[in-house]
């Protein structure tokens, strides 16, 4: 197909085909003339993801081409591929700031209680540490005796690596480029959805402990109790 047809398959314009072409997050076509090449369905399933990691994982340009670097080797391997994708995702939440040596700890024991295999350069302990040390300056759990960060991991690691387990038996691991594809998407694309889950669980954890009477209609948080 041309690169109208790609254009209109995909719903992007061709001016950001072209660019993301010159910018490598697009492989080039099958060179058919001095200006005209033609693109396969390869294409098409590679600008879709594309589309998913900066819409809706909300990547940089630049990241989505260091990840994509991973699936576009010759000697592709599965894990080291995933691993390199995985890290690039992690390193966004490093970009602001650097864990505390508590932070980091709680991590580790954490992995030791789970017995996770996790690379020693793995990026995503400093990620969670992190996102720990903001938990730990609002104060969290510090007022709920028995009910600390290390509990909150706990819970966190139990169910979370139980989806992990489903979502990577969902993955065809023995062609290394499918998988990695797959396990980009299925990390970047289905994290909006556990997000979303996990809000309208708590919605009802919380309506369900509190049993509160809905605010009068017209009140800007009607929406929130109503149902």
């Amino acid at each position: 197909m041309w690169i109208s047809e790609l254009s209109e398959r995909t719903r992007i314009p061709v001016d950001t085909i072209k660019h993301y072409l010159r910018v490598g997050v697009l492989p080039k076509g099958r060179s058919v003339g001095p200006m005209r090449a033609e693109y396969d369905e390869a294409h098409v399933a590679r600008l879709r993801l594309v589309k998913a990691l900066t819409e809706v994982g909300q990547l940089k340009l630049d990241q989505v081409r260091r990840i994509l670097e991973s699936a576009d080797g010759p000697d592709v391997r599965v894990p080291q591929a995933v691993g390199a994708a995985h890290y690039e995702l992690s390193r966004r939440v490093m970009e602001e700031r650097t864990p505390s040596p508590e932070a980091l700890a709680a991590v580790e024991a954490m992995i030791g209680r789970r017995g996770w295999q996790v690379g020693t350069a793995s990026p995503h302990r400093e990620a969670l540490a992190v996102a720990l040390d903001a938990l730990l300056e609002t104060g969290a759990g510090a007022d709920r005796p028995g009910r600390g960060l290390t509990d909150l991991l706990d819970l966190y690691s139990e169910h979370l690596g139980a989806v992990a387990e489903a979502e990577i038996g969902f993955v065809d691991l023995s062609d290394p480029e499918r998988a990695l594809l797959n396990a980009i998407s299925t990390t970047v694309l289905s994290e909006p959805v556990v997000l979303v889950v996990r809000r309208l669980a708590q919605e009802h954890a919380v309506r369900d402990r509190t049993r509160i009477d809905p605010p009068p209609e017209g009140s800007p948080h009607r929406r929130w109790t109503d149902g």
